[in-house]
């Protein structure tokens, strides 16, 4: 009785993590580890205020604007970041930032999709919701494991696997690829 209560204790932690894949090192180290030189992908610059912001992986031709605070030329406190591509808003983050990345809670807007929830260096990362434009839902970890739920009530388990630079959920339900 005691050894299977102690196997409990020691394998739940164990299990819960387990979940939730260890952050790429490659990515940790350029988000933690700003280049103001404009030769890291990774980083952007707000034109306007001079600002940095890590993206983790912009498209090319991609441009960032910074509504917040600027500490030692990074983006920090609340504010929002809206990333453009040829002109065109593609999403927008708010959230806290600190060191020029949003690690926390937040929110991104792309389109009529909004995701709330956990990020980390400014990519969904833990647990959250994306509520899709047509009324879907994906409510679980990110990328992990959730419920993804129709309008109608219908509900399925579902995968939220990133590749490249968007996630795709994969259900039984699911009715179109979910992008970042």
């Amino acid at each position: 009785m005691r050894l299977s209560i102690l196997i409990a204790i020691v394998l739940l932690p164990v299990a819960a993590f387990a979940e939730m894949p260890r952050i790429n090192p490659a990515f940790r180290f350029s988000a933690e580890n700003p280049n103001f030189t404009g030769r890291n992908k990774d980083w952007m610059a707000d034109a306007r205020t001079g600002c940095w912001l890590f993206d983790g992986n912009p498209a090319p031709g991609e441009t960032v604007e910074w509504s917040g605070d600027c500490q030692d030329r990074l983006a920090t406190g609340d504010g929002t970041a809206t990333f453009y591509k040829e002109g065109q808003a593609r999403l927008t983050i708010v959230g806290k930032f600190s060191r020029g990345s949003l690690t926390g809670q937040g929110k991104l807007v792309n389109g009529g999709d909004i995701y709330e929830g956990e990020f980390a260096f400014t990519a969904q990362y833990g647990t959250g919701v994306l509520t899709k434009a047509n009324g879907e839902q994906y409510r679980g970890t990110w990328p992990g494991s959730g419920t993804y739920s129709l309008p109608d009530g219908t509900n399925c388990p579902a995968l939220a696997r990133r590749y490249q630079r968007f996630f795709v959920i994969y259900g039984s339900c699911v009715t179109e690829t979910l992008r970042k």
